[in-house]
């Protein structure tokens, strides 16, 4: 699968965006800033004083490989669901059946576990 967003959203669609589909390592000073919704998925370590959390993402629940920005390797079940997500950002969506390496399957099994 190849995507590409276009310029024409603005840098606050692109954030947010980056956010709801890579997933987000995030610091800050107070736990309770966060929301309950938010409090309950995240898993928080304390380290120098300010709480670390990673921002939950689509991709971290599809097996993929990244191969360059813009480029992916998802199985057929998954791409429907990752295809849905970007067409809500008006990206550019091209999908194609693959065949894969064995370090390409290796490397998708490894992402499973």
């Amino acid at each position: 699968m190849a995507y590409r967003l276009f310029k024409n959203n603005s840098q606050k669609e692109l954030n947010q965006f980056c956010k709801k589909f890579y997933g987000q390592e995030t610091s800050l000073h107070l736990a309770n800033s966060l929301s309950s919704r938010d409090m309950w998925k995240l898993c928080f370590h304390r380290c120098k004083g300010k709480y670390r959390y990673r921002r939950h993402g689509l991709l971290d629940d599809i097996t993929h490989i990244m191969l360059i920005r813009g480029v992916m390797i998802v199985s057929k079940g998954d791409a429907k669901k990752v295809v849905d997500f970007l067409k809500e950002y008006n990206a550019e969506v091209y999908v194609r059946d693959v065949t894969l390496l064995p370090e390409d399957e290796a490397a998708l099994k490894k992402n499973l576990s």
